[in-house]
């Protein structure tokens, strides 16, 4: 079945993203930031964010950020910054929001937190796909999948040349919907990289990639075939945007 030879072969992913933020600047580093929720808080958490993200707006929080739900109670926002330092930025300005708040918003919110953590990922804009036209991330195409590809040997130059002819077809054919990929930064293990697609929702995401997949020939099928050997696993994340805990300072 095409549908499954794509999830074992294509292997890779993760966030975000993508196509919203194609505006950014070549090769964007990302911080990304995962909250997972203690589950009877979730109703709370979202109220919590929905208040710091309106605040955010009011008292012009000067970084964006992108809001995602992925699998049960983890919730993902992607930060683009020019450099790691800015990460102390981040958390300096929203100190500055918090008081804004109810006074009691913080104890609340690291109340509701399982846990959470930090991490970088990089673009790669050359292997990047974001056609002209088409479906608006953020508004029609609100689902993604992150596929995250962890490797033993493979570099950087194994996976753009796997990947660049891909590419190059994907132009030609014109397919509409667009395709991110990352390499993993600060924070992650070994040798990551990450593919992120986009969808209307579950099934029409799987559509579009067994249009991808049809669309790349049996010589670059090959070859992402043969990334396998060298991944020591791989997973995939799903994510839902989520526009009200997101916020663009421009």
């Amino acid at each position: 079945m095409k549908t499954t030879k794509i999830i074992s072969a294509i292997v890779l992913v993760f966030l975000f993203a993508v196509s919203v933020i194609a505006q950014q600047t070549e090769n964007q580093l990302w911080y990304s930031l995962k909250h997972t929720v203690k589950p009877e808080k979730l109703d709370e958490y979202r109220e919590l964010m929905k208040n710091f993200t309106s605040a955010c707006k009011e008292h012009n929080y000067p970084f964006t950020f992108y809001g995602f739900k992925s699998l049960g109670p983890e919730f993902y926002y992607f930060y683009p910054v020019k450099d790691y330092n800015t990460i102390e930025e981040l958390s300096s300005a929203a100190w500055e929001i918090v008081p804004k708040l109810e006074p009691d918003w913080a104890s609340k919110f690291f109340g509701s937190l399982e846990n959470w953590e930090g991490f970088f990922i990089r673009s790669i804009d050359s292997l990047s796909y974001n056609p002209e036209n088409g479906p608006a991330i953020g508004e029609e195409l609100v689902y993604a999948e992150w596929w995250v590809s962890y490797h033993k040997t493979l570099t950087a130059r194994q996976y753009r040349n796997a990947f660049r002819e891909g590419v190059e077809r994907q132009k030609k054919a014109n397919l509409e919907y667009p395709i991110g990929r990352f390499r993993g930064d600060i924070g992650m293990n070994n040798p990551v990289f990450i593919t992120v697609f986009w969808g209307k929702n579950v099934a029409d995401l799987y559509a579009h990639l067994n249009k991808i997949w049809e669309n790349l020939g049996e010589e670059v099928q090959g070859m992402i075939n043969d990334l396998e050997s060298t991944t020591s696993k791989s997973k995939k994340i799903p994510f839902w945007y989520q526009k009200e805990f997101s916020y663009s300072s421009e």
